[in-house]
C-alpha cells in the first residue's frame, strides 16, 4: 500500500510554472511596450522620435512566450551628450522609471519601469542620435508580427 501511494505522489506532475502568470493578449502587450515609449519621449522631452516596434522570443529561438519591442531612435544636442543621456535618465527616474543597476550597452543607461525595461545609449554608428530599445515582459502566448516591424514614429511624436 505504502509502495502504490508514494508511485502515485512521486509520479504526480509538478506545479506548472506558467500557472498563476497572467498572459497578456498580443495588442494589449504591443500596447503597454508603446505607450511606455511614448511616455519616455514626453517625460524626458526628447527630440524627434522614431522608431518601430515587433515581437520577439523571449528564448533563444522562435516559439512562445513572446515579449513586445520597441526600438526608437531620438536626437543629441551636439556637445555633451552623456550629460544630456544623464538628464534624459534623471527625466525618466522622476517619472517612476528606477535604475536598473546595471550597465547597458555603450556605456548607457537602463532603467525599469511596470515590467518595460528601456536601455539607451548614444548610436555608435551616427553621433546625432541616441537609441532606445524598450522591451516588455515574456506575457504573449501567440503573435501574428514575430520579427515584423510596425513604424510608430507617429504614436511617439503625437503632441510633440
Amino acid at each position: 500500500m505504502f509502495g502504490v501511494f508514494a508511485l502515485l505522489v512521486l509520479s504526480r506532475p509538478g506545479p506548472d510554472p506558467a500557472a498563476g502568470v497572467p498572459r497578456m493578449t498580443e495588442a494589449a502587450a504591443a500596447e503597454s511596450v508603446t505607450a511606455a515609449a511614448r511616455d519616455a519621449v514626453v517625460a524626458a522631452r526628447l527630440e524627434r522620435p522614431a522608431g518601430g516596434r515587433t515581437s520577439m522570443s523571449c528564448g533563444s529561438a522562435t516559439g512562445p512566450p513572446y515579449r513586445p519591442v520597441v526600438h526608437m531612435t531620438f536626437a543629441l544636442p551636439e556637445g555633451n551628450t552623456v550629460g544630456y543621456l544623464n538628464r534624459v535618465a534623471a527625466d525618466l527616474v522622476a517619472d517612476g522609471w528606477a535604475d536598473s543597476g546595471v550597465v547597458a550597452e555603450y556605456f548607457g543607461k537602463k532603467l525599469t519601469r511596470g515590467g518595460v525595461i528601456a536601455v539607451f545609449y548614444r548610436n555608435p554608428e551616427r553621433l546625432d542620435v541616441a537609441t532606445m530599445r524598450l522591451s516588455g515582459e515574456c506575457a504573449v502566448d501567440a503573435v501574428t508580427n514575430e520579427g515584423v516591424w510596425t513604424e510608430i514614429g507617429d504614436r511617439l511624436r503625437a503632441g510633440s
